[in-house]
Formats: structure tokens, C-alpha cells, sequence
């Protein structure tokens, strides 16, 4: 399998998003074509492990799988990318990836620009906490460690976070909350520090949930931004209740991060 160094996510209006049904995360596929032990939790003995991602559905173009790990504050953010390969007699398209450390991890599928599909996976990993993940901080330039410079790769914004507050502290920063009232003024604070944005617009996609899919685009607006600033905050007001996805791209279609909120009445 070929692992991609780079990654640009972009969102494109309209798209239909499948979660989770067209995923399946395996220990590879019978001759029948049906995935080997396909769940949503795994647990492993050795300090590394390897799955088969399997990817089912139509594809104009080339495919690719991000996986980006979820974070302390409930953010998620980038740490691989691969290509995906059409296995002929199954219909699927595969890769494998191994593991490193324990973790949530969120799976999306991109084809063109446009996300086909997303889910989850819990790993557990027998890891020794001792033992430094040569994986992720590896200087190795074939590594995605060699893009967390290079502002025209999302992994420049690895670090970065999308918050939501009322108010701020004495220092200007969030007092980050998830949950607000109707017609409350939501202040929504963008930030890559320590890096500068090296970027001069930011993109803002609101979608509201509808049943189990955020695909539901109520809000786009572009934003001038500092490209040496490290942070930027704009306030929205929700108009209905319900439960939203904040998403940033950069002007260059470049993903930044997302953020969720609850709106209540």
C-alpha cells in the first residue's frame, strides 16, 4: 500500500456523507469477500498492531483514508493519510495500517474533494508508555512529521483547536463551553498557536445534524485573517436548537479543524 506524505481535506457543498456503514475496519477479507472480524474496538498484545481498512462504494477518481486521533479537549486531529487500492475481487477499496498507541480514532474516506464517508474505531494497544512513538515525531521525510511546517499541509494545524465560548479570561483566552442557548451570541475562537496561520483567509462551514448525519449546511462565510496571527474568533448566533458541526478550512481548501456544539432552547 502507498502511503501518502500529504494531505489536503477539502468540503464540498451538497455532498452526501455515509457514516460508518461503508467502513469497515478488519483483520482482511474471505475469499467471499466478506471483512474478517469487522468491529469498532480492538485489542492487541504487541506494541504496534495492523488492521485492514476496507472501503465499499462508487469512486470517480482516486481515493484516500485520513485518520486523525482524537484529543484530550474532544478535538480530532490529523495524524495519517493513505491511498486507497481497488481489491478487483472483492469490489473493496483496502490499505493497511498499524497502529501505535492507544486511541479513538475517526476514519474518513475522500474521493476528489469530496468526503464519502467517516466512522470510528477504539484501539488498544499494549503499549509502553516509556517508549517514545518513533512513528509520529520521526524525522524521517517520508513520515507526515515532515508537512507539521508547511502551511500547505493540513498536518501544519495539527495542533490547532476550534472552541466556543461567552466569554473570555483576563488573558483572552475561551471559557470554553459546548453547550449555549437560542439566539445566544456564540463566540467561536479559531486557534493554531503556537503557529501562525501563514494563511490569509479562513473558511467557516456550520452543519446542523439531521438523524445521525451532520449534513445539513446552515452558515458558510469566508474570513480575513492575520497570517501571522495565531488565533481568530468570530461570533455566530444559532437561530434553532439542535446539535452542530463547526468546520475550518483555509482559503486554500486546507482543513484546519472542527469544533461541536449544542444549541438549546
Amino acid at each position: 500500500m502507498v502511503k501518502l506524505s500529504t494531505l489536503s481535506i477539502f468540503f464540498l457543498l451538497g455532498s452526501a456523507i455515509s457514516y460508518g456503514q461503508n467502513i469497515y475496519v478488519c483483520n482482511g477479507l474471505r475469499e467471499n469477500g466478506i471483512p474478517i472480524d469487522s468491529k469498532s474496538e480492538f485489542h492487541f498484545e504487541n506494541f504496534s498492531a495492523c488492521n485492514l481498512i476496507a472501503y465499499r462504494g462508487s469512486s470517480d477518481g482516486n481515493l484516500m483514508l485520513s485518520i486523525s486521533e482524537k484529543q484530550d479537549d474532544n478535538t480530532y486531529s490529523p495524524t495519517e493519510a493513505y491511498s486507497l487500492t481497488k481489491d478487483n475481487s472483492s469490489g473493496y477499496y483496502i490499505t493497511d495500517v498499524t497502529w501505535f498507541r492507544d486511541g479513538k480514532y475517526l476514519l474518513s474516506v475522500y474521493s476528489n474533494q469530496q468526503l464519502l464517508a467517516s466512522d470510528s474505531v477504539l484501539i488498544d494497544v499494549n503499549e509502553d508508555d516509556a517508549i517514545e512513538n518513533s512513528f509520529l515525531y520521526s524525522e524521517d521525510t517520508s513520515y507526515p512529521s515532515s508537512n507539521y511546517s508547511d502551511p500547505s499541509s493540513t498536518f501544519y494545524f495539527m495542533d490547532s483547536k476550534v472552541e466556543f465560548c461567552s466569554q473570555f479570561d483576563d488573558a483572552g483566552l475561551p471559557i470554553s463551553k459546548n453547550e449555549f442557548n437560542t439566539g445566544e451570541t456564540v463566540n467561536v475562537f479559531v486557534t493554531n498557536g503556537p503557529k501562525k496561520f501563514k494563511h490569509n483567509f479562513l473558511i467557516i462551514y456550520i452543519y446542523k445534524k439531521k438523524g445521525k448525519n451532520y449534513d445539513k449546511l446552515v452558515f458558510k462565510e469566508t474570513y480575513s485573517v492575520d497570517p501571522e496571527a495565531e488565533s481568530y474568533t468570530f461570533s455566530h448566533s444559532f437561530a434553532s436548537n439542535g446539535n452542530y458541526l463547526v468546520s475550518v478550512v483555509t482559503g486554500d481548501n486546507i482543513w484546519v479543524n472542527d469544533g461541536y456544539l449544542t444549541i438549546k432552547k
